[in-house]
């Protein structure tokens, strides 16, 4: 429930960021939480995925690097 709220007031006034683009953040954060069940989600972690998710691309393919990408930088940078 609460990463849907992040994910719907993510860069709400960017004009870039669509309801598509807003989809593929969703389905990155949502699955880097639950491949994470050892982490806590937490605010912040969409900011965080969205530009990814913009230079990745929506699609299967561009959400896949985006959720390699998040992952790897949460691990190797931000200890949550």
């Amino acid at each position: 429930a609460q990463i849907r709220k992040d994910v719907r007031r993510s860069h709400a006034s960017s004009p870039e960021v669509g309801d598509g683009v807003r989809v593929a953040l969703g389905r990155v954060v949502e699955a880097w939480a639950a491949s994470h069940p050892e982490r806590v989600y937490l605010q912040g972690v969409d900011a965080l995925a969205m530009p990814l998710v913009l230079v990745a691309g929506a699609g299967e393919e561009g959400e896949a690097l985006a959720f390699a990408l998040l992952s790897n930088l949460i691990e190797q940078r931000l200890p949550l």
